[in-house]
């Protein structure tokens, strides 16, 4: 939620690919409008990452000598290239011939 001009705005948080769209893998809370997704980008009544708009996400990550440290990046599920590019600095392809995302830190 978001506070403008003493008007309280809720965005959709819930963001997905566009392939999952298409491939009918995703099921969240539709939108209507661009606007009503954080990621500003609403296709198919779904909010997908946005390039244009990117969401920055931050988390604390295990370094394995039992501390952490706080690393921002892509959120979970969204497109990447690079470990660095991930909030969780995991980029990994889950499936075959499936497109690198970013994972949870701690996925299988």
């Amino acid at each position: 939620m978001f506070l403008l001009n003493d008007n309280l705005i809720k965005y959709t948080i819930d963001t997905c690919r566009y392939n999952e769209i298409k491939l009918n893998k995703y099921n969240s809370k539709k939108c209507a409008t661009d606007s009503e997704c954080l990621s500003n980008k609403c296709i198919n009544n779904f909010c997908v990452f946005n390039e244009e708009t990117p969401i920055v996400h931050c988390e604390s990550v295990f370094n394995g000598y039992g501390s952490t440290f706080i690393y921002c990046g892509k959120p979970y599920n969204d497109i990447c290239e690079f470990n660095n590019d991930c909030s969780s600095k995991i980029c990994s392809s889950r499936y075959l011939y499936s497109i690198n995302n970013c994972i949870y830190h701690n996925a299988c």
